[in-house]
């Protein structure tokens, strides 16, 4: 990217604008970084085998690299037993990411007011899920599903820091 311009109303809050006004980033923010270079490539693969009468496999896997941020494997699993057409019991595995957005990555600033980019990580999370469904009728389905997530290296906002965003309420 060479040149982007970003119509916002993130900051609409500190400067007392309206909330629906879009102003040019550029000029809410005037040190703003406005050019960058940035490559990026993805693989995905998932294919699916029945492995007996009652038993149904998924794998599937995901390289991505980010020449700012370098690259993440994510593998996926999922398996399924269905001992009964109206039974199915499943559990499934998977790991995903998050890049830092462009707030972060562009307008990170240190106290000096130099770009903090080194200090962002990608988020990594694992994703486990088990759980039971029945169908007695074709027109009920009952489920019981439980889930679980494990993220790592998690951006936050760090205590009394100003996100200079409209708060939710």
């Amino acid at each position: 990217v060479d040149s982007f311009h970003l119509r916002t109303n993130q900051y609409n809050y500190i400067r007392g604008y309206p909330p629906d006004e879009l102003h040019d980033l550029a000029d809410l923010v005037p040190d703003v970084k406005t050019s960058s270079s940035q490559t990026f490539a993805a693989v995905f693969a998932q294919d699916k085998w029945k492995v007996s009468r009652h038993v149904e496999l998924t794998l599937g896997a995901r390289g991505d690299y980010f020449s700012d941020f370098g690259g993440v494997f994510t593998p996926k699993v999922g398996i399924t037993y269905e001992p009964k057409p109206t039974v199915n019991i499943k559990a499934l595995f998977g790991s995903a990411f998050r890049i830092p957005s462009f707030t972060e990555s562009f307008m990170t600033r240190s106290e000096q007011g130099s770009p903090e980019r080194e200090d962002l990580v990608v988020e990594e999370l694992q994703t486990f899920e088990g759980g039971v469904s029945y169908k007695p009728v074709d027109w009920l389905v009952g489920e019981i599903n439980y889930f679980y997530t494990d993220i790592n290296e998690l951006t936050e906002v760090a205590e009394g820091e100003e996100t200079e965003s409209y708060p939710i309420s």
